[in-house]
């Protein structure tokens, strides 16, 4: 197959760039531990068994944690650069919820489509939203407020910015 992409590759002025390219195989392995070798020219492509595809991280055993992790910090630090924002007197509350769900909540489950269904990662997006949430509102931790209500609270808020 490799032989043939690169001859219709060919057949149109391009050409696959061995140095440029990887595999990754997924689950193909026969009794012997023995794995299928891509070459193209005279170069044999290396194998790896995880790479970032649009921002994304990819790994072979089709595990998710470890791009939901990465989302989570990308949308932290970005956060953390906005916090003139979150910190000005002037900014309404509502104003803060509508930035915080139009822009870092998108930013934290980007790709979310690409991802195994874990409650393992649906707790990890919670505690992300609710954390920043908490931070938005003024919430600490010793005031002992439920997420159900920070998240009662987010909803009137979304309610509010809609009736507007």
């Amino acid at each position: 197959m490799t032989e043939r992409l690169e001859r219709e590759a060919a057949m149109t002025g391009l050409c696959i760039s061995a140095k440029k390219t990887e595999i990754m195989a997924i689950g193909y392995i026969d009794g012997n531990n023995y794995r299928v070798l891509f070459i193209i020219g005279q170069h044999q492509l290396d194998e790896v068994h995880g790479f970032t595809y649009m921002g994304s991280d990819v790994v072979n055993n089709g595990d998710s944690e470890r791009d939901v992790a990465c989302r989570i910090g990308k949308a932290s630090a970005v956060f953390q650069r906005r916090k003139p924002i979150w910190a000005s007197r002037p900014i309404s509350t509502k104003s803060k919820v509508r930035l915080f769900n139009s822009t870092m909540i998108p930013s934290a489950i980007y790709a979310v489509e690409t991802w195994k269904t874990l409650a393992k990662i649906a707790r990890m997006i919670n505690a992300f939203q609710l954390r920043y949430l908490r931070r938005i509102l003024l919430i600490s931790y010793p005031e002992h407020i439920t997420n159900n209500k920070i998240h009662r609270q987010d909803l009137e808020y979304s309610n509010m910015i809609r009736e507007i």
